[in-house]
């Protein structure tokens, strides 16, 4: 197969045998899978794409996919041999019902073909984020009603602990609800001398493996080895009796004998030895004694962190377990009855009542899957848990054929279930059985060699190669393309320490510089032109799109986001759950919440201080504290108004909005509500003039879109949901902005699967491991609670210390692969912004530090480094950022200081007072101007191809709110409701002209026809990808393209207009007819007129 490493042909051809692969970063992890495909269908002539699953982790994975194999198809058709034509021609029209799919798609399939199998109504529905998080709130309140109804036992758990922090706990049981049942399930009996035993087993279980772990250290053995060889001379010196202790209690450590208590006593006798102040103080006795401190300092860093033994904290805690679980219980039985009485199911039902069909004695679903698969073919495997990765064991027969791709160095969602223990577990058992059934693809397709050995080096020296499952151990990358240059590809840029004066810069400072530093990293590539190498061979200068900024989390934005827009810097963020956590939302959210209830004083403060009414803290404070006679604050602000004190304006202003929106409330649906509120404020545009406006005045249009959706929702239902989204972590992104040459900002877990030309990686000192939790469950340890207060002098339970070690090490191990998947997202230059120092704490910036060795050079000039490993080495830039004069005029959206600008002082202008600042000579104008302009060719042509491609499919014609939703996905062009409008009854128009065309008449009475059907050429060095508007078979058997022009010109110009598409349709016939032999006439459709034009004899049809 051409195309093909050695690695991937590997992969691809052991069809005779089920294989794991381990694809590394860039590696061709897609295009294996595709050929992998093909290969299974090519030496199996009697196999069918029906008896081949393919499971994918996203819906854009699976597209993606289809795509390819449709591709891959097409080429295939094209053979002189007649039999095997009709065999690919076959494939190729079944290859759109393929199961090709995610995991929760193929379990809602097997659900609604064999329902009976998992006691379901066969017309369930999938659960919407609103709906779902109306249903868990009331199974909770039900749950809590019932217990203290009942009187029943849980009753000393609500009277004990705060009823939000039980509501969170159960919302994180009944939210993760498969990992809660597995973690349960490892416990077994759940009764306090169960629990109590358990404990005790699971801690000697870790206390013999913190001493296995010692004694296998290298650093132990190599320091012990020392100390037993190297007696002190002077015998009756107590260095010498101490040193004697440590070797004996080595000795019988490492011999295995003695009771587990006994060996633990030995441990911690080892852990206690001090022996700083005993022997001569010359250099033979500091050698000793620095040998003994690091065996001693190995073992008492062990038994600092497990626990000797259960306390009395633990007693209390299992208590307090079993209560909670019981009404866990009770709250899940309550939202699973609901979910039942609605036909509904949750993504953890899909998974979850799947298996439970598959798994039933004599399963039918399992008997159909064991007789009609094949083949299974698994991508991101990794980022399965056990629960996935017993369903596909399931479908699996003896004789089905296994194919799982993932990389255990990319694992990365443990927050969501996932688990890389399951991949490792499976690597396991695979190699057991088969030793060649494990493969690699180790060579990255994507990145310059010189980031490649950045990496290598750098993780080899990060990740450990300790065999527990949940780590991912190092596996190198080799570079697959060529050297374009020698210049340095990785840059280490070092933050400023200390300003002018010498005094430590405070925390909001460093964000600041931070946040300017990456801004002049970005501007200063750009002005200099850097090359980046094409795809398709050679280089061209860096530009503005080719960035990407990568953090851990949505809170490290805002910095940067002001320091890009300060320098002018077109960027856009791609946050995850940003858009309920917006200040925007939260206004929209108060303002709503106060229409509903005019007496909600908090609502009202934070809608006055928006930006919206703009109202000073000074006069706000003032109308607030005068609570005489127990008025509400709006009541209180309305006899303000009446007293006509100057310099109080706006708060008459405000008085008067608000009054007349709370009777709009009343009798308009709150989408209307929220457009008119917005358009008589200006309010979008108000949003505008701040920090990453066109982000935050695209979010105001999208929360009324969300309204449009919930039309049925009150003013204060609709504020609900909002904070019910919020609240149980609904993922919601922002509104879409244009992505092209902008930078882009987002986080390392939305960057998967993506790669950019540059990136730069910021905000590095995280801690690694997230403040505690004070419930935590795992299908390793179980459950367990803190009963402490978190205070000094509170003691932890024994138990609840134990799992949170463990917790802690499953997310540093999971946050080293997190900078892996990071640091290989870029393709030719990679930065990354570090502090002079790192704190003690585990972070990227200390991994960083330890593994460049950064304590050791001087950051005075830009120099070049090496970084070194056992296996390999590689080259890095070090550059020191000079600290800004923090004096100097704030940037846009700062004080002097660094401390953001608190945009509540700002008065609201009238909107005619508003003029249009420089900057925004390239933004996209959300809300219309008075001089109302044609769309743009692309808007109208895309909109246009949208409505084709379901007007074709809908005989009867299409809805106007079909129009309408069609029309809205163009994106900010149409954000305000005018111009969404004018867009539809543009489309309304060039509906009505196609009706009565020829092209309406052919595609009534055609065979079949097919709308943009993408294909892919390929030749020795590069492909295409080519799209032709619609392709249709006609009532005789004749083949036509067709390409839609929504152009705007003279009717008599025509021909002229035809010549300059000519060729292009051309190429589409010559690429159908030599992909499947077909020959086809070439049409263009001019929307405009609704005239039918045959580019090849230049006349209409």
């Amino acid at each position: 197969m051409a195309g093909l490493t050695e690695q991937q042909q590997q992969a691809v051809n052991s069809i005779d045998r089920n294989v794991l692969v381990s694809a590394g970063a860039g590696s061709g992890k897609t295009h294996v899978l595709v050929e992998r495909y093909i290969e299974l269908l090519r030496c199996n002539p009697e196999m069918s794409v029906s008896n081949i699953v393919a499971v994918t982790y996203t819906r854009k994975a699976a597209a993606e996919m289809r795509t390819r194999l449709k591709a891959k198809i097409a080429q295939l058709q094209i053979t002189p041999d007649l039999e095997e034509r009709a065999r690919w021609n076959q494939c190729y029209t079944e290859i759109d019902g393929a199961r090709i799919v995610t995991i929760h798609s193929l379990c809602e399939s097997i659900l609604k073909a064999f329902p009976v199998d998992a006691a379901i109504d066969p017309q369930f529905e999938i659960v919407d984020d609103v709906g779902q998080s109306q249903l868990l709130r009331n199974a909770m309140d039900h749950a809590f009603r019932e217990v203290i109804d009942d009187g029943a036992e849980e009753l000393e758990l609500l009277l004990q602990q705060n009823i939000e922090d039980l509501r969170f706990w159960m919302q994180q049981c009944m939210k993760s609800s498969t990992q809660f049942k597995e973690a349960l399930k490892s416990i077994g009996e759940l009764s306090e001398p169960k629990l109590i035993a358990y404990a005790e087993q699971r801690l000697q279980e870790f206390q013999k493996r913190s001493i296995e772990s010692a004694l296998c250290d290298k650093l132990f053995k190599r320091a012990f080895a020392y100390v037993e060889q190297n007696p002190w001379r002077d015998a009756a010196n107590e260095l010498e009796r101490l040193r004697g202790v440590m070797v004996q209690l080595t000795h019988d450590l490492m011999s295995g004998a003695g009771e587990h208590d006994e060996r633990w006593s030995k441990f911690c006798q080892i852990a206690s030895i001090k022996v700083g102040r005993y022997g001569p103080k010359n250099g033979d006795a500091n050698e000793i004694k620095g040998a003994m401190k690091e065996v001693q300092t190995i073992a008492s860093d062990l038994t600092k962190k497990i626990p000797g033994a259960l306390n009395e904290e633990d007693f209390k805690a299992f208590r307090l377990i079993v209560l909670f679980v019981r009404l866990a219980k009770r709250a899940m039985s309550h939202y699973e009855a609901e979910k039942r009485s609605l036909l509904k199911l949750d993504y953890n039902d899909l998974i979850e009542l799947a298996v439970t069909a598959l798994e039933r004695e004599k399963s039918p679903a399992k008997e159909h899957y064991h007789q009609t698969v094949r083949a299974i073919l698994v991508d991101e495997f990794q980022d399965t848990n056990v629960m996935q990765s017993r369903m596909i064991k399931l479908l699996a027969s003896d004789t089905t054929n296994l194919f799982l791709i993932g990389d255990d160095k990319q694992s990365i969602y443990k927050f969501q279930g996932a688990d890389v223990a399951t991949f490792n577990s499976w690597k396991l058992e695979f190699q057991s059985a088969d030793p060649d059934s494990i493969l690699s693809l180790s060579q990255s397709f994507r990145s310059h060699p010189s980031v490649v050995g950045f990496i290598n080096a750098m993780f080899e020296n990060i990740m450990d190669d300790a065999d527990e499952v949940y780590k991912a151990r190092f596996e190198a990358l080799t570079a697959a393309r060529s050297e374009v240059d020698d210049s340095e590809r990785v840059q280490v840029i070092v933050l400023p320490e200390y300003d002018s004066s010498g005094d430590a810069l405070k925390a909001a400072e460093l964000k600041a510089i931070e946040g300017q530093a990456v801004a002049s990293w970005i501007s200063t590539n750009v002005k200099n032109e850097t090359p980046v190498s094409l795809k398709s061979g050679g280089v061209r200068p860096i530009q503005f799109g080719d960035f990407a900024v990568l953090v851990q989390r949505n809170q490290d934005f805002a910095d940067i986001e002001i320091a890009l827009a300060a320098q002018k810097i077109p960027y856009v963020t791609l946050g995850g759950r940003g858009f309920l956590e917006r200040q925007e939302i939260y206004d929209v959210q108060n303002l709503l919440s106060f229409l509903a209830y005019p007496q909600d004083d908090h609502a009202l403060i934070g809608i006055l201080r928006s930006p919206m009414f703009g109202i000073t803290d000074d006069i706000l404070h003032l109308i607030a504290s005068d609570r005489s006679g127990g008025r509400s604050l709006w009541q209180r602000l309305k006899d303000t108004v009446e007293l006509r004190k100057p310099g109080y304006e706006s708060i008459a202003n405000a008085k008067v909005s608000l009054a007349n929106w709370i009777k709009d409330a009343a009798v308009m649906p709150v989408s209307e509500l929220l457009r008119r509120i917005v358009l008589s404020t200006s309010y979008d545009l108000v949003l505008m003039t701040m920090p990453n406006g066109h982000q935050r005045s695209r979010n105001l249009w999208k929360v009324v879109h969300l309204a449009t959706e919930n039309e049925s929702l009150s003013c204060a239902e609709f504020a609900d949901s909002l904070k019910l989204m919020r609240e149980f972590k609904v993922k919601q992104s922002d509104a879409p902005l244009d992505t092209g040459d902008v930078v882009k900002l987002m986080t390392i877990h939305s960057s998967k699967g993506l790669e950019f030309p540059a990136v730069a990686l910021p905000v590095l000192g995280t801690p690694a491991t997230s403040k505690a939790t004070k419930l935590k469950f795992h299908r390793d340890f179980g459950i367990s609670i803190n009963t402490s207060r978190d205070t000094e002098d509170d003691t932890k339970p024994s138990w609840y210390r134990l799992t949170h070690l463990l917790d802690s090490e499953f997310e540093l191990a999971e946050k080293k692969r997190l900078l892996y998947v990071a640091m290989t997202r870029a393709r030719d230059h990679l930065a990354l912004f570090v502090q002079p120092q790192a704190k003690a704490s585990q972070s990227f910036l200390k991994w960083i530090h330890e593994s460049l060795q950064l304590e050791s050079i001087d950051f005075e000039a830009a120099t070049v480094h090496n970084l070194n490993s056992p296996g390999h080495s590689a080259r890095f830039t070090v550059q020191c950022s000079v600290a800004p004069n923090l004096d100097r005029e704030p940037a846009l959206g700062r004080t002097e200081g660094g401390q953001k600008i608190d945009y509540s002082l700002i008065e609201a202008l009238p909107a005619m007072q508003i003029e249009a600042p420089a900057v925004w000579a390239d933004w996209s104008r959300v809300t219309p101007s008075n001089d109302v302009k044609p769309f743009g060719a692309t808007v109208s042509g895309t909109f246009f191809h949208a409505l084709m491609e379901h007007v074709t499919s809908v005989p009867t014609g299409l809805t106007r709110e079909v129009i309408e939703s069609l029309a809205f996905a163009q994106g900010d062009v149409v954000a305000h409701p005018d111009s969404l409008a004018r867009l539809v009854s543009e489309g309304e128009r060039l509906l009505a002209v196609f009706q009565d065309s020829k092209l309406s008449s052919l595609l009534k009475t055609s065979r079949r026809h097919f709308h943009e059907i993408p294909y892919l050429l390929l030749d020795d060095e590069n492909s295409s990808t080519k799209r032709p508007d619609l392709l249709i078979e006609d009532e005789s058997g004749k083949w036509i393209i067709v390409d839609y022009k929504t152009d705007k010109f003279q009717q008599e110009k025509m021909v002229q207009q035809a010549a300059k598409h000519h060729e292009q349709l051309t190429e589409y016939a010559r690429d159908l007819n030599r992909l499947t032999g077909i020959e086809a006439e070439t049409y263009i459709y001019f929307a405009e007129f609704g005239v039918l034009f045959d580019s090849t004899r230049r006349a209409v049809v």
